[in-house]
């Protein structure tokens, strides 16, 4: 490596594969070190925002999981005026 060569002057690209419901890993998931941060300061793994917490897909799979419909999930987090 050439002694001028150091991290300040170099640009690094990085190529991970896109995860998706037929290749997800949670290994891979867990050794991810890109993210996301949401406005109310979650950290979001980049391997699952598109997966999991775009467009709110998030609270679905938990009122799914809960034995509600995402309707009623929803409403029940509405705060009354």
């Amino acid at each position: 490596v050439p002694e001028g060569l150091t991290y300040e002057n170099v640009f690094r690209v990085t190529i991970v594969q896109f995860l998706d419901r037929f290749n997800f890993c949670v290994g891979n998931v867990k050794r991810s070190c890109i993210h996301f941060v949401t406005e109310s300061g979650a950290i979001i793994p980049f391997d699952t925002y598109n997966l999991f917490y775009r467009n709110g897909l998030i609270d679905g799979i938990r009122a799914s999981l809960a034995g509600q419909t995402y309707r009623e999930a929803r409403q029940s987090e509405e705060v009354p005026r």
